[in-house]
């Protein structure tokens, strides 16, 4: 079967389209804001949905810089984060503002659990970054060729040079489909054709179906060809948000429940990597909860998700309650679905050490999936 690490990377090139303290933070900067469209920085999680049943959980994630033919680019990994380090996709892109993306190339290594025959090596540089636009007329086929120079087999093989070429078509917009998040409005829907000789051979044809969020990225990619039923869904991100005057956001929304992850963590240090939030400055945290399902979205049924606000050592008492419009998803907003938040806004200034961490957790290990949002607002010490 097609590999599910280049699958998902195909999508990806879409995406990269207890106590008081001293100092309030204020009314200018609110958790309860829209979630924030995905940057450079954004973390997400996808649901591979393989032929024959299995479902694996991916990541494509922003590592770090890489110079391509004397310009710079981010370098995004795609892969099982239970996997060595290293397996799966690393794709070369930058996102523009206006959506586009500017591809340079990449490297596949083929992971150890893959038992079917395609390349454990292959590594593609193009020759002048192509231009991925996902504003495109209705209708239109866009016709696309990226020429470059690949490496196959191994890294030490012999550079030959190749290309690719296919079209894309946006098919239609403003669509709604089914993620492993729930039910996500105000997509656009592409098709793709191209193909992959060097990974599969004789019948090299690839057609797909991938549906873009212009917050959220791409959210739901389907194969029709050559493997019918393998799919991916969007299922969660993480990133952090610079707002001013020193103050941050983070934010991460994740699926959980049967089949998916049991327990979701949000914590500034995790984002920004140090204990550098201000434990005299008010944190302002807020959870969203919602069933994943419509139907049951739009009953009183309380999720029984434990959520708990907090330091690294102590935690700030909350309760759950009940509303008919969503914080986060305004987009959503008189459909009927019932959102459980929680939140708090307080500071740890008798925690002895200056630079701290704020975190919120979430565990639910229920049959009926349930999207949890989170979201920190804090001031960084300078």
């Amino acid at each position: 079967m097609l590999n599910r690490f280049a699958f998902l990377s195909a999508a990806v090139l879409l995406n990269l389209a207890a106590c008081s303290g001293d100092e309030e933070a204020g009314d200018k900067w609110t958790p309860k804001e829209a979630y924030p469209k995905y940057t450079a920085s954004t973390t997400a999680t996808y649901v591979i949905n393989e032929p024959n049943g299995n479902k694996t959980s991916l990541s494509a994630m922003p590592v770090g810089k890489v110079t391509v033919v004397n310009s710079e680019y981010t370098k995004y990994e795609v892969r099982d984060p239970k996997d060595a380090a290293g397996e799966g996709v690393e794709i070369w892109a930058n996102v523009k503002e206006d959506n586009t993306v500017e591809l340079a190339g990449g490297v596949w290594i083929k992971p150890a659990d893959v038992d079917y025959p395609v390349p454990d090596y292959i590594s593609t540089t193009a020759d002048s970054p192509y231009i991925l636009k996902t504003d495109v007329p209705v209708g239109e086929p866009q016709t696309f060729t990226v020429s470059g120079s690949s490496i196959v087999g191994s890294p030490t093989d012999e550079s030959k040079p190749g290309s690719i070429e296919g079209t894309y078509t946006l098919v239609a917009k403003d669509v709604t489909v089914e993620t492993p998040t729930g039910v996500v409005s105000g997509t656009n829907h592409y098709t793709v054709k191209t193909a992959l000789p060097v990974v599969l051979g004789v019948d090299a044809a690839v057609e797909g179906d991938v549906y873009y969020h212009p917050k959220l990225g791409v959210v739901k990619a389907e194969l029709a060809k050559p493997f019918s039923g393998l799919g991916m869904g969007f299922a969660g991100s993480q990133d952090i948000t610079e707002l001013g005057d020193g103050f941050y956001s983070v934010q991460k929304v994740a699926t959980l429940g049967e089949g998916f992850e049991t327990s979701s963590r949000l914590t500034t240090y995790d984002l920004t990597g140090e204990f550098d939030a201000d434990k005299n400055t008010h944190a302002k945290m807020l959870t969203e909860v919602r069933w994943v399902d419509e139907e049951r979205a739009k009953t009183d049924e309380r999720p029984e998700v434990i959520t708990e606000f907090g330091t690294v050592f102590g935690y700030f008492p909350s309760l759950m309650t009940p509303l008919p419009v969503s914080f986060f998803y305004p987009e959503e907003d008189g459909k009927g679905y019932k959102y459980w938040t929680s939140y708090v806004d307080e500071a740890a200034k008798n925690e002895e050490d200056q630079g701290i961490s704020y975190s919120i957790s979430a565990d639910y290990n229920g049959a009926n999936a349930v999207r949890v949002t989170k979201r920190i607002v804090f001031k960084r010490l300078e």
